[in-house]
This record gives C-alpha cells, structure tokens and sequence, in this order.
C-alpha cells in the first residue's frame, strides 16, 4: 500500500511539471521572438534575453516571468520549493553557466536548495550529516520565448 501511495505522488508532481511547461508554452506562443542580437544575461538576480526575463528571489523561493518588453506579468511568484510545502532553509545559486545545445545559445542557473525537513533527517541531522539537495535549473536561450526548467537530488 505504502509503494502504490509513494509512485501515485511521483506521477503527480512529474504531471504538475508537465502541466506547468505546457501552461507556460501556452502563455509564451503570443510573444514575438523578433530577431534580437542581445546575448542572454543574468544580473541582479534575473536572466534576461530580450524577450522574456525571469526573476529570482531567492529568500523567498519564488521566480517570477515577465514580458522584457511591456514588463506583463506572465507568471508570478512560482516557487521552486520543497514537496513538503514549505520554504527552504537555505537556497544558492550552484552555478551560473553558458550553455549551447539544439534550442541555441544562452545561459543556465542552477539554484540549489537545502532542506532539513524534520520528519526525514532529523537523525541525520544530529550525527552531522548533509541533508539531500535539490537542484533546479533554469535554462534561457537567444531569440526564444522559452524558459526550460529541470530539477534533481542529490543525495550526500
């Protein structure tokens, strides 16, 4: 019973990711990708090619998309939280990278988050060990109104 419990929440949350992209697909298709020569940027908290920008604010968790030209709120206060449904303890910017594959060329984040969820590591907690990480990435690539997003653990 408990197996069936745990794989019907992991199909959910990868459902809530594949709503989520498809929503933001959606929301993105009445932007114009006009053939801007601005490189991808991340500044002050925000990747910026032009066409969308994306803001990060890491204390609260949450990232926010917005149109870089008229500045409209596309999606708002989206947060890159934990499955308990709390906020995280301690959130980091991993590493900021240039990257280049088939979509084009741009930037990723990738955020790291800490969590000390009490029910799961609070014996681990006490011997000195590392909670588990989870790591998200946001990646935004030249000319495209498109934001890819992924997400892993990584265990100590």
């Amino acid at each position: 019973m408990q197996y069936r419990k745990q794989k019907t929440e992991r199909t959910l949350k990868r459902l809530s990711l594949i709503i989520f992209v498809f929503m933001f697909s959606l929301i993105c298709t009445h932007l114009q990708a006009s053939k801007t020569t601005k490189f991808v940027t991340y500044a002050d908290g925000k990747l910026d090619n032009g066409i969308i920008t994306v803001a990060f604010d890491l204390k609260k968790g949450v990232f926010s998309i917005y149109d870089a030209q008229s500045k409209e709120v596309l999606l708002s206060n989206a947060r890159f939280g934990l499955p308990s449904g709390e906020m995280p303890k301690g959130v980091k910017v991993l590493k900021k990278e240039d990257v280049q594959d088939v979509l084009g060329s741009g930037k990723r984040l990738v955020l790291e988050v800490t969590d000390w969820n009490l029910l799961r590591y609070a014996s681990f907690r006490a011997s000195g060990a590392s909670p588990a990480r989870h790591l998200f990435s946001y990646t935004l690539v030249r000319e495209q109104p498109r934001l890819g997003a992924r997400f892993w653990f990584k265990n100590p």
